[in-house]
């Protein structure tokens, strides 16, 4: 069974919080139009049940698709995810805070490996502070490993 989240006619400013797991029977997310879905569940417990049960995370390049504070500390393992399929990556990978005050995420964000022309950069729906290291995307027609690319998502990001 696959879980979609879209939008009706691409209409913009779709947001949905996840916070549960992933069941056993749902076997694909894919991520459609506009939509903009942030996983924010206990990182550890959400990352354990998508390697379990999801073969693929489907993204589109007006998708966005964005990592809660839950996922303080939880960046790399949620990336390193074969589901998340970095070389096919589409839209926006997003930081955001879904409740309280401004989630700062101390993760390296390695984006080497995001290499699709459809990836748009990182960003936020809500607003965030990574200061963590950030490792640019190589590829993409640019020059490898020195462009960063922010983008997508529509608040405050630092």
């Amino acid at each position: 069974m696959c879980i979609d989240f879209g939008t009706v006619s691409n209409a913009a400013n779709t947001q949905v919080i996840l916070q549960g797991n992933f069941g056993t029977y749902l076997n694909r997310m894919d991520l459609e139009d506009n939509v903009s879905v942030i996983l924010d569940g206990t990182a550890a417990s959400q990352i354990a049940s998508i390697s379990s049960n999801l073969s693929d995370i489907g993204t589109g390049g007006s998708t966005y698709l964005g990592l809660g504070k839950n996922y303080i500390g939880s960046v790399a393992s949620f990336l390193s995810l074969p589901q998340v399929n970095q070389g096919g990556f589409q839209g926006t990978l997003g930081f955001d805070t879904t409740s309280g005050p401004t989630a700062n995420f101390t993760d390296n964000i390695d984006l080497t490996n995001f290499a699709n022309e459809n990836f748009v950069g990182i960003g936020s729906a809500t607003s965030a502070v990574v200061s963590g290291t950030i490792t640019p995307p190589g590829g993409l027609g640019l020059e490898s490993g020195t462009i960063y690319l922010f983008g997508g998502g529509a608040e405050n990001y630092r």
